[in-house]
């Protein structure tokens, strides 16, 4: 197992003239087929979803993202898919009204037997399953195709959806879209032919064991992101679990870039993980893997001092609100006399903004409503 990403055999993988206009298609570069960690120029990005960013920055390089999909597609289409070929495809599809924060997703094309066909990798990383999950697949299906049609007349290509999962008690929804229609559409020739069929091949994080995980033959780096992502919820189950990857974490850290792949998921485990005790993180990773300790603590050290500059910043806004509220309160009542409890508490519960307006209000209003009010 390499550190990072499985070879991909050296070749010119640039897609054939006739190939997928979504966006126009990116050149791959050789660097694709070489064996390493995402870059630093690649590194997530931080946002209120931890998960969106590791899983995107793993997968987004075609070497990791063909071991995944190797590992879960089932035999008849992987073993006819050129998977020297894949290519990731650029920009981003526009999400649904609500559902930007439930999705992360790539977009790969690659050869098949007559053409080219889309593989569309989404990871689910809610707490529960969505029952609609097939439904709201139609519904990014559909804008792929609208978006290729957008720049091609010719035959829409094949999409094959794939959903990686881990809500905290498994997958228990559909995966079939038929299963969501009622009555049944089979029960009724004419009906289940007026009705889309397909189904997602669905990989349950959850479900998977240590020795599943492994028998992917993914990059050691690849296959640590989805352990973590699969045991953060519970702190004392990654650290029952984390012996069993010792190997794994030195061949990341030998690997080109591997102790920035490894800042990246301790930051990961650090911000996702409930329960956890960096102490027994700290002395599981010095058993086998000293080097790899002293990057968790360099995170844990600067996610403490980022927590405690956060909340003096947090502190000093509410400081800085209270301020502004005492001095309108103090104005209010040397302008117009005594207040009612409906004045302060509008005063309470008024924004920094609004604050602004009334303070400068209150210096020329003639009537209290006159602060509140703008004219």
């Amino acid at each position: 197992m390499t550190g990072c990403a499985p070879a991909a055999p050296t070749r010119d993988i640039r897609p054939p003239p006739r190939s997928l206009p979504l966006d126009d298609l990116r050149t791959p570069s050789p660097s694709d087929n070489i064996v390493r960690c995402p870059t630093p120029l690649e590194s997530p990005a931080v946002t209120d979803q931890p998960h969106d960013g590791l899983f995107r920055w793993t997968f987004q390089t075609p070497t990791n993202a063909a071991a995944l999909l190797r590992s879960i597609i089932p035999a008849d289409l992987r073993d006819v898919i050129a998977w020297d070929r894949l290519t990731l495809e650029p920009g981003e599809l526009p999400a649904p009204a609500g559902d930007d924060d439930r999705r992360t997703d790539l977009l790969f094309s690659a050869d098949i037997p007559g053409g080219r066909a889309f593989i569309y990798l989404l990871l689910e990383h809610q707490s529960t399953s969505d029952r609609d999950m097939v439904l709201r697949m139609l519904g990014y299906m559909t804008r792929i195709w609208e978006r290729f049609r957008a720049s091609d007349s010719g035959p829409l290509p094949p999409i094959f959806p794939v959903v990686v999962a881990h809500a905290r008690h498994g997958w228990r929804a559909p995966v079939a879209f038929h299963d969501l229609i009622v009555p049944t559409p089979s029960s009724i020739p004419t009906l289940a032919e007026a009705t889309p069929k397909f189904s997602i091949v669905m990989e349950d994080l959850g479900q998977l064991s240590n020795e599943d995980l492994r028998a992917k033959v993914l990059g050691a780096f690849a296959t640590l992101v989805l352990w973590a992502m699969r045991d953060a919820r519970d702190g004392r189950e990654l650290i029952a679990n984390i012996d069993h990857w010792a190997s794994e974490f030195v061949q990341a850290l030998e690997a080109e870039g591997g102790a920035e792949a490894l800042g990246h998921l301790f930051r990961y485990i650090s911000r996702s993980t409930e329960g956890l005790r960096f102490e027994d993180l700290q002395a599981k990773l010095r058993g086998f893997a000293p080097a790899a300790e002293e990057i968790a603590m360099t995170i844990a050290e600067d996610m403490h001092k980022k927590g405690l500059e956060r909340g003096l910043e947090q502190g000093l806004e509410r400081g800085l609100l209270l301020g502004q509220r005492n001095t309108l309160l103090k104005q209010l009542s040397l302008k117009f006399g005594p207040l009612g409890d409906e004045v302060r508490v509008r005063v309470e519960q008024a924004t920094a903004a609004d604050l602004g307006l009334y303070v400068e209000r209150v210096l020329t209003a003639d009537t209290i409503d006159a602060v509140f009010t703008s004219s």
